[in-house]
């Protein structure tokens, strides 16, 4: 009689078995691209006129990295250049990143690599290094698509606060590190508007139901992801 009723519960223990291991294949799947990095292209106004256009690519190299290359080319008025970066991405952050400038015929390169609170870095003219209380975290805040990476970093790590290091302004012998603070969420018809200060300029990015940031503003600028 015992091994009547074993027989008889195996079918429904195996139904439940596959079951679970379904839902943890979706979960699986649902997880590893969720924090998926995707090409994309922007578009910069500012004071309404198109002033550069952006593509942004990317390549795993390993469950917490990424490799990321982007062509930004600025044509404002008479301000004309090409930022071109490549670096890595680990859990969100920046570890290395690579910048070169290109205008009126001149190349400017910067380098840089984080560690926790550290950022080493090198121009052509200088290199040292950089540390503050908190992780510092890079944000070229005119390269449009790092604005998609604070909010990946944000999402996740949930901080009210964030050590912003600029690597542009090391072409002016400027290595301070700046606090990007958050300040409120709102929601409208499934976008997320994230209001923040970046060294007590106020701005807002917004985010689509698909975690996209579509849209930055600060000071009468506007950064738009392009479909």
């Amino acid at each position: 009689m015992p091994s009547q009723s074993k027989n008889k519960n195996k079918p429904w223990g195996d139904a439940r078995m596959k079951k679970f291991l379904f839902t943890l294949l979706v979960l699986l799947i649902c997880s590893s691209t969720f924090f998926a990095y995707e090409n994309a292209d922007y578009l910069l106004r500012i004071l309404n006129l198109e002033a550069a256009t952006e593509t942004v690519t990317f390549k795993n190299i390993s469950e917490n990295s990424d490799e990321f290359n982007s062509v930004t080319d600025l044509h404002y008025q008479q301000q004309k250049a090409v930022y071109n970066t490549n670096g890595t991405i680990e859990n969100n952050r920046i570890i290395d990143y690579n910048l070169t400038i290109a205008f009126s015929g001149q190349k400017i390169n910067i380098t840089c690599q984080t560690e926790g609170n550290k950022v080493t870095y090198e121009t052509g003219t200088d290199s040292g290094e950089i540390t503050a209380n908190e992780e510092i975290f890079i944000l070229d805040n005119n390269i449009i698509w790092l604005w998609q990476l604070v909010y990946d970093y944000y999402k996740v790590e949930k901080p009210t606060v964030m050590t912003v290091f600029i690597p542009q302004l090391l072409v002016k012998n400027l290595t301070d590190t700046y606090t990007l603070e958050f300040e409120k969420t709102t929601e409208l018809e499934g976008i997320r508007s994230i209001f923040f200060k970046l060294n007590n300029q106020s701005g807002m990015f917004k985010v689509n139901e698909d975690e996209q940031v579509i849209m930055m503003m600060m000071s009468g600028v506007v950064m738009e992801r392009v479909e």
